[in-house]
């Protein structure tokens, strides 16, 4: 079952901002199927933050992963690939020009936006499906991770008789 992120990444965190700073709340996240955000999905997720009070609000910290299908930049075949990304983000109580991010108004800290910002940044330019990946025949298509195409070894024949 797929679900929405509004429910899982929104933590209330009133009763964090009531205590003295130095307060630290330890949240885990585990999660299966589920958008991000409208444009982020992940087949799990999982994470072990802190929740820090400070004066100007709530530090999150700790570690993410996500895993997720993509699509391999050489041959095209879709995989899960896992991405990691660590946390040290301000949640202000107000606008505050130190911090991108505040809390909302019901004591509610969205974390939605801050992972799919980490995540997309941490992602490789070019997903491979393993180091080894081979890609595609530049002529015929072939994946030549599944198989040799004969127009490959046609292509080694002739370079190796022009060479010769």
């Amino acid at each position: 079952m797929t679900s929405n992120c509004s429910d899982i990444l929104r933590l209330k965190v009133g009763h964090i901002l009531n205590k003295s700073v130095g307060f630290v709340s330890d949240v885990q996240i585990k999660e299966q199927e589920f958008y991000i955000a409208s444009d982020v999905y992940a087949n799990s997720l999982s994470g072990n933050i802190s929740l820090t009070r400070i004066h100007l609000g709530i530090l999150v910290a700790g570690d993410i992963e996500a895993t997720s299908s993509t699509e391999c930049g050489r041959c095209l075949v879709n995989h899960l690939s896992t991405t990691s990304a660590s946390i040290s983000e301000l949640y202000s109580e107000h606008d505050n020009e130190q911090s991108q991010f505040t809390i909302g108004g019901n004591c509610e800290l969205d974390l939605g936006p801050l992972f799919r910002e980490l995540l997309l940044v941490s992602e490789p330019i070019q997903a491979l499906c393993c180091t080894e990946c081979k890609g595609l025949c530049a002529n015929c298509g072939s994946n030549l991770n599944q198989s040799q195409c004969e127009c490959h070894e046609d292509s080694i024949s002739k370079i190796l008789s022009i060479v010769l």
